[in-house]
C-alpha cells in the first residue's frame, strides 16, 4: 500500500488491522533513500470497536459492522462538518463539530455525509471550487494539505469520540449543476493518479467510512465526461482500497441511478423529494444492493404545500426504504 506526504519532512503510512498481536512493516521507495528500507513493529490489541461496514451475509441490500451488528442507516447531511470553512466561508471549529455530533447521536443518527474539503471563500459550483478543495496552486502540482489535514484530524476525532457514527465521505466537488464534467477531464493522468493515491492512502484505513465519489451530479448519454470520471474513480477505489469500503456516486434529484449493474458500485445513491418510498426503491431491488436516499428537500425548499410545523418538513428522511 502507498504512504502519503503530509508536509515538511513527514510521510505517513496507514493500515487497518482486524487481528490482534504483533505486526511488522517495511518501507520501499525507489526515489528517496531516506524512505527506503525502513522497518518497525507494532502491537494490535483487542477492542470493542465495531469495525468496517460490510454487506450483510444474509441480505446484500443491508450492511452490518464487522462485529456483526446490523446498521440502521439514519443519516444527517453535514456537508462542512470535516472542513475548515462552512458554505459561507466562516470557520468551522472543533467545538462546532462536537456539538453537532452530540446532537446527532442524541437524535439517533447513525451516519453523517460530509465533503472531504471546502473552499476558503465559501461554497461555489465552479472549477475554482475544484482547485480550492484539493490543489494548492493553479499549476495543480501540489495538493492543498491544509484542507486534507483538517478532514483527517476531524475523522480521527470522530473515530476516537463517536466510533459508532459512520461517515459518507464525498471525495470531489461538483463543478457545475446539470453540466458535463470538465475539470477532471483536463487533468493529466499523472495528476489524477497522484490525487487518488493520496486520498486513498490518507483516508481508507478509517473503518467508519463509506465513499461517495461526488454529489448532485448528472449522468447518462449527455454527460460522457461525468460518466467516465465516476467509472475511473470507482475502478481505482475497487482496485486500491484494500479494505473495500462501500462505494457509490451521487445523482441529482429524481434522476435514475446510472451505474447500478457495475461492479465498483456497492450501493445505490439517489435523491428524491421528502422520503424514499417503495415506488422509488422498486427499480433497484433486482440489483441486490443497498439503496440510499442521499438527499430530500432542504427547509427553505418546502414551498407552499407543506406546513413548516409538520414533522415531514423538519425531518430529513435519509434512510433505506427496505428494512
Amino acid at each position: 500500500m502507498h504512504a502519503f506526504y503530509d508536509g515538511e519532512n513527514t510521510w505517513r503510512a496507514r493500515v487497518y488491522v482486524s487481528e490482534s498481536g504483533p505486526w511488522q512493516w517495511e518501507s520501499s521507495c525507489a526515489t528517496d533513500a531516506r524512505l527506503h528500507g525502513k522497518s518497525g513493529t507494532f502491537e494490535a490489541k483487542d477492542s470493542k470497536l465495531r469495525g468496517r461496514l460490510l454487506l450483510h451475509p444474509k441480505n446484500p441490500r443491508q450492511w452490518v459492522t464487522e462485529d456483526g451488528h446490523w446498521l440502521l442507516n439514519l443519516n444527517d447531511t453535514a456537508h462542512f462538518l470535516l472542513c475548515l470553512q462552512d458554505g459561507n466561508g466562516d470557520p468551522v471549529t472543533d467545538n462546532d463539530v462536537r456539538q453537532h455530533i452530540r446532537d446527532d447521536v442524541t437524535w439517533g443518527i447513525t451516519s453523517v455525509r460530509c465533503f472531504a474539503a471546502s473552499r476558503h471563500g465559501g461554497f461555489s459550483e465552479s472549477s475554482e471550487q475544484w482547485k480550492a478543495w484539493h490543489f494548492e496552486e493553479n499549476t495543480l502540482d501540489r495538493l492543498r494539505l491544509k484542507n486534507l489535514q483538517c478532514t483527517d484530524r476531524r475523522l480521527r476525532m470522530l473515530f476516537d469520540e463517536y466510533p459508532d457514527v459512520a461517515v459518507q465521505l464525498i471525495l470531489f466537488p461538483l463543478e457545475a449543476y446539470a453540466r458535463d464534467e470538465r475539470f477532471w477531464t483536463a487533468l493529466t493522468q499523472a495528476q489524477r493518479d497522484r490525487l487518488l493515491r493520496h486520498l486513498v492512502a490518507r483516508f481508507a484505513a478509517y473503518p467508519q467510512l463509506f465513499w461517495l465519489i461526488t454529489n448532485d451530479a448528472h449522468y447518462g448519454d449527455k454527460f460522457p465526461n461525468s460518466n467516465a470520471m465516476a467509472r475511473e474513480v470507482g475502478a481505482y477505489l475497487q482496485l486500491h482500497d484494500h479494505w473495500q469500503h462501500p462505494c457509490s456516486t451521487g445523482h441529482a434529484r429524481r434522476l435514475p441511478f446510472y451505474f447500478g449493474g457495475e461492479d465498483w458500485v456497492t450501493y445505490v445513491h439517489i435523491e428524491h423529494a421528502h422520503d424514499l418510498g417503495a415506488l422509488q426503491y422498486r427499480p433497484y431491488h433486482a440489483l441486490a444492493k443497498a439503496v440510499f436516499l442521499g438527499e430530500d428537500r432542504y427547509e427553505q425548499d418546502h414551498g407552499s404545500r407543506l406546513d413548516p410545523l409538520h414533522m415531514r418538513y423538519w425531518q430529513r428522511r435519509l434512510f433505506w426504504a427496505w428494512l
